[in-house]
């Protein structure tokens, strides 16, 4: 039963299963390409693409990729031994045939399930961060942006009624869309 493959210097059995998932980066597409500001009856253009979040996400992968593959790989050859070393214990000294490949099955099955590559960091970041530095005397306002496609048509529309501008503070909103 032991087997050589040639790619894996070491003998392994054939109940022996790994299953690496590696992440990678890729960019949600966007419909947005501007996003326009209004603040009471004034109209004060476009905002300004602060920080594109993807492309820094993309770089911090870059910088960090050998070091992910490598845990990855060391994570999946971990359970391969573990799911290993479990199927051995279950089958005991099991000579049912059937049993044994509903074994290998079940704790095969249970590797691969649990194995996913790590999908969390980029799926919580926005795409892009738009800023707008605008100096407006205190009061009360309606502040509207419009998240613009590439054409110039509007996406979707955001309105904040009866903001307080005080005067001397961060007077700061956010607004955001999922296209």
């Amino acid at each position: 039963k032991d087997a050589e493959y040639g790619h894996i210097p070491f003998p392994v059995k054939e109940s022996f299963y790994v299953k690496f998932s590696l992440p990678k980066i890729v960019q949600r597409p966007s419909e947005i390409h501007s996003i326009s500001l209004k603040i009471g009856e004034y109209s004060y253009g476009e905002l300004e693409l602060l920080e594109d979040v993807g492309v820094v996400a993309e770089e911090t992968f870059k910088a960090k990729k050998s070091l992910i593959y490598f845990r990855t790989i060391i994570r999946a050859v971990g359970k391969g031994i573990a799911g290993y070393h479990a199927k051995k214990e279950l089958k005991g000294s099991s000579e049912n045939s059937l049993l044994n490949f509903l074994i290998d099955a079940g704790v095969d099955l249970v590797t691969d399930l649990t194995e996913n590559a790590d999908l969390r960091c980029s799926r919580l970041l926005p795409g892009k961060i738009y800023v707008k530095d605008v100096e407006i005397e205190p009061g009360i306002y309606d502040i509207e942006v419009q998240f613009l496609n590439r054409y110039g048509n509007p996406i979707a529309r955001q309105i904040v009624r009866q903001h307080e501008v005080v005067k001397g503070g961060l007077n700061l909103v956010a607004f955001y869309d999922l296209n």
